[in-house]
């Protein structure tokens, strides 16, 4: 279990959405441990639900699911095994409205390798990869100049296998 001490509850609603994304997932994976393990590669396209109404110069491409009240979009994704939590880049969480007030769970303090001291926000993601739905927290980074716009991390890949074959790129 993560140690979530210093995470500042703002209301009972707040409190609800951090439990949700923080340890949700893992609780269901349990449930569900009938569930066959999926193949997927060091690279793989998701999907990730986005606010509907948000941004409405979006790439039209982007798009290729509307709902009520969201929207889905594509986005290819590196898995990392040495990440413990998924990432998302901040300029595409920020294109994507991913990064109002009211999205973000908490801030994240971390050092970097020049020793000093980062805040990063995290904020609650519904994803899919190979059709298996992922509630998460994702942490928030600069991904600029990166291949992929997002990285899944070890805590959202419970029920899959990785395939080790080389990807040129």
């Amino acid at each position: 279990m993560e140690k979530v001490d210093e995470v500042e509850v703002r209301s009972v609603e707040h409190a609800i959405t951090l439990a949700k994304y923080l340890f949700g997932e893992s609780f269901f994976d349990k449930i569900e441990a009938k569930e066959r393990n999926k193949m997927i590669e060091s690279e793989e396209t998701i999907r990730i639900k986005i606010p509907k109404g948000f941004n409405p110069e979006l790439d039209k491409s982007k798009i290729i699911k509307q709902g009520k009240h969201h929207r889905v979009i594509e986005v290819e994704a590196k898995i990392d095994t040495g990440a413990l939590r998924s990432s998302i880049d901040e300029n595409l969480a920020r294109e994507l409205g991913l990064l109002a007030e009211d999205k973000i769970l908490y801030y994240r303090h971390y050092k970097s390798a020049l020793g000093k001291n980062i805040e990063r926000p995290v904020i609650g993601l519904t994803f899919w990869i190979k059709g298996k739905k992922i509630v998460t927290a994702v942490n928030v980074a600069n991904r600029e100049g990166l291949r992929t716009r997002f990285l899944i991390g070890r805590k959202d890949l419970n029920g899959f296998l990785i395939s080790a074959k080389v990807i040129n790129g």
